[in-house]
């Protein structure tokens, strides 16, 4: 997963992680040591917004379709559901995708949007 500076539409790439778990902005930044008091000091901006930062979740959002597809199919012929307020549907995405461990709402809710 990528996470982008969003600077008035001009995405600037932060950091780039590979994992198998959901994580948030926080979680990738100390991941990848990224001290963003330097990072916005290094690029020559006065300070920077927490709220410009953005996650990029190209390759789980592919492996949500394929699940979504899929899902669909299979409740033609039986009851269920792929709405992410429920546990059980996060639960069953995030063994489909392989994350280690369950997708957030909040994060669920994104890919739902997207999709």
């Amino acid at each position: 997963m990528k996470l982008f500076y969003n600077d008035n539409e001009d995405k600037i790439l932060v950091a780039e992680v590979i994992t198998n778990h959901s994580m948030s902005v926080d979680d990738v930044l100390a991941l990848a040591g990224i001290n963003m008091d330097d990072f916005a000091n290094e690029h020559g901006w006065d300070g920077w917004d927490f709220g410009a930062l953005e996650m990029d979740y190209a390759d789980l959002m592919q492996q949500y379709r394929e699940w979504r597809k899929i899902s669909e199919e299979m409740l033609e012929d039986m009851s269920g559901s792929v709405d992410c307020g429920v546990e059980a549907v996060r639960e069953d995405f995030s063994r489909y995708a392989g994350l280690s461990d369950t997708i957030s709402f909040e994060e669920m809710l994104k890919l739902e949007k997207a999709y």
